[in-house]
């Protein structure tokens, strides 16, 4: 919905409002893609690769490891696919296997292939980079194996898809998990048939049966949904944060109403730092929800009165984000700033509602007024229900008939 479409439409829901997204560019032929993330994690995880870490190490194989087999026109753009990186996988692989073997022997080897991948975040990714381009074909088939999930509605049928998985390879493992929750809808589904054929919702259970890389791979991508919430953005894209809240939600609930976490364990400290994460990317925005809906609704203290589009489309955006932490407050820890602020701005749009209903009256056709009123009627769809929306439809429609 484009910003200046402001206007409620009282046969469709309220659209929260987006951005575009930008392509990145293609690094290792795309084998990887399943296992890329956008964001180093906070808490590290051997179940995924920051795309940043695995350019660095793109630029590495290109220029350093192999010029003899791939053109370094791949690192300027150039289209170079799956079909052509296949062909020097195996060789790519060996090379890489070769330079950590190097590095772990001599010191000095150590240092320049520090130096080349950028640090210890390059080098914590090299031995997953080589994990992945091993294991590629099956990359491809654990994403759609999750999007397969979805439509499984037998447990049994579940706990065999979970079998067919090298458990026993727990590198391997963890990215085809991160994989496959990649396309999962419910991911509380396949961890409660994971804790079924492990026999225990406890740690050393799963652990002990192989699924510790479903936990690892969980914890990882929520905190992908968490580290999209940039604060400084202010949350340009809402409806973007909204998903990523809601996604970050069911994935933190499939493993703290399923597992038992024990105190003070590993696992424990990742999800209360997850939780810690997430909570002060939103309380920032939460803080301003109120304040911004009094600025977009308020008539104009002294000069001219008049509308301000950002700032309406600031205060609407901050509604939606109210209302999606309230279905997420369970995975935040939020909770006394979030029932401050929605007690406010429920009592402040009230009070707008009524007051630009009164301005109507005494002036019809003035269309500030009638922006600030659409506004006003769209945030109370999200923030109260569809049926009190409706009833300000009404009023407003009563008070033109009657001026």
């Amino acid at each position: 919905m484009a910003q200046a479409a402001l206007r409620t439409d009282p046969t469709a829901p309220p659209s929260r409002l987006g951005g575009d997204a930008v392509m990145p560019a293609p690094v290792f032929g795309g084998l990887l893609d399943p296992v890329l993330v956008e964001h180093r994690l906070a808490f590290a995880s051997s179940s995924c690769i920051a795309r940043q870490d695995a350019s660095t190490i793109w630029r590495f194989v290109v220029r350093d490891l192999c010029p003899d087999l791939i053109p370094l026109a791949a690192l300027d753009g150039q289209p170079y696919g799956a079909d052509e990186f296949l062909a020097v996988v195996a060789v790519v692989a060996d090379r890489i296997r070769a330079a950590m073997t190097a590095a772990a022997r001599d010191p000095e080897a150590a240092r320049r292939l520090g130096a080349q991948l950028g640090g210890e975040a390059g080098l914590a990714a090299l031995p997953l980079v080589l994990t992945g381009l091993g294991g590629w074909p099956l990359l491809g088939k654990a994403h759609a194996l999750g999007q397969a999930i979805n439509a499984i509605s037998d447990d049994g049928a579940m706990g065999r898809a979970l079998g067919a998985l090298p458990l026993a390879d727990p590198p391997l493992a963890a990215l085809l998990f991160h994989a496959i929750l990649t396309g999962i809808s419910n991911p509380a589904r396949m961890v409660l048939a994971a804790i079924k054929a492990a026999g225990g919702a406890g740690e050393a259970r799963l652990s002990q049966a192989g699924f510790a890389p479903l936990v690892e791979a969980s914890f990882a991508h929520a905190q992908q949904q968490a580290l999209g919430l940039q604060p400084q953005s202010g949350f340009a894209d809402m409806d973007l944060a909204c998903q990523r809240l809601e996604r970050y939600h069911r994935l933190l609930r499939a493993l703290t109403a399923n597992i038992e976490f024990a105190r003070a364990s590993r696992w424990s400290g990742i999800l209360n730092g997850i939780v810690k994460l997430a909570s002060e990317r939103v309380e920032d925005r939460l803080r301003d929800v109120v304040p911004d809906l009094n600025s977009a609704l308020r008539r104009a203290r002294s000069g001219a009165d008049r509308s301000d589009a950002d700032r309406m489309l600031a205060a609407i955006n901050g509604i939606y984000l109210v209302a999606a932490i309230r279905a997420c407050r369970e995975s935040l820890a939020v909770n006394a700033l979030f029932d401050q602020v929605w007690a406010q701005s429920g009592e402040a749009l009230e009070l707008h509602c009524k007051h630009n209903l009164e301005l109507l009256q005494t002036d019809p056709p003035n269309p500030i007024i009638a922006a600030r009123l659409d506004g006003a009627i769209t945030m109370a769809q999200v923030r109260f229900n569809p049926a009190y929306a409706e009833t300000l439809r009404r009023a407003r429609a009563t008070a033109e008939r009657r001026s």
